[in-house]
């Protein structure tokens, strides 16, 4: 990985590693999915991506897209309805048996060619423990654990790919199904590439960690720098 790139990208983990929401906290802006933890969305994990619609072809913009472990616009669903109704379309997916919840990230499109479409949009997350999801996702009981909202400023990149824990005052568990219900009467439905959910929260670096590594970064950064001007 080119030098440059490596210490930039740190630099912007680090910067933004602090709570950006009551509900959450950003850890990772960009990244892949987590190597210290299993997604537990992912369809080889067993579970069953869910929603409420989708625009379909011409563009593969499906459903079942949202935890085929693919990035990109072409792997992303898309929501059809927010553009021609009051409707929120939403997507998410169901667990194969009950689980617990410490962190998730979803994207619009993880490969950087797409920026629209995420910078106008909100995201309420919500999970059930309603046993009615395997049947009819839409007429079980969903509890709301917070909003997050890119249209605000501020939100790093929001196309990219965004790693959460949970800062909810108790854990979730017994959790069936987890999902993103996006913004309604939009000019064009919302667009995710991939939902990740985590059993654990992601670790943090200590404070001494941190320093030293942002320090590591600054030194290869002047490294960089001083090869460029003597060549």
């Amino acid at each position: 990985m080119n030098i440059r790139r490596l210490c930039c990208r740190l630099a912007l983990c680090l910067l933004f590693a602090s709570p950006a929401f009551a509900q959450f906290s950003l850890v990772e802006t960009g990244g892949t999915f987590r190597t210290d933890a299993t997604n537990l969305a992912a369809a080889s994990q067993g579970a069953t991506a869910i929603g409420f619609d989708e625009l379909g072809t011409p563009n593969n913009h499906y459903i079942a897209n949202i935890n085929d472990g693919l990035y990109g616009n072409y792997e992303s669903w898309i929501g059809l309805n927010d553009s021609i109704s009051s409707t929120a379309s939403w997507v998410g997916v169901r667990f194969a048996a009950p689980v617990s919840i410490g962190a998730f990230a979803f994207v619009r499109d993880n490969l950087g060619f797409f920026t629209d479409r995420a910078t106008v949009a909100t995201y309420r997350i919500e999970f059930t423990t309603d046993a009615t999801v395997y049947t009819d996702p839409a007429a079980a009981i969903w509890t709301l654990v917070g909003v997050i909202d890119h249209t605000a400023a501020g939100t790093p990149q929001p196309h990219l790919r965004h790693l959460y824990n949970l800062s909810t005052a108790e854990p979730l568990t017994n959790v069936l199904a987890f999902r993103l219900l996006t913004s309604s009467g939009m000019t064009y439905g919302n667009a995710i590439d991939e939902l990740e959910v985590y059993g654990s929260a992601t670790p943090i670096p200590e404070p001494a960690a941190v320093a030293t590594l942002l320090g590591l970064a600054a030194l290869a950064l002047g490294a960089v720098r001083r090869r460029t001007r003597r060549s």
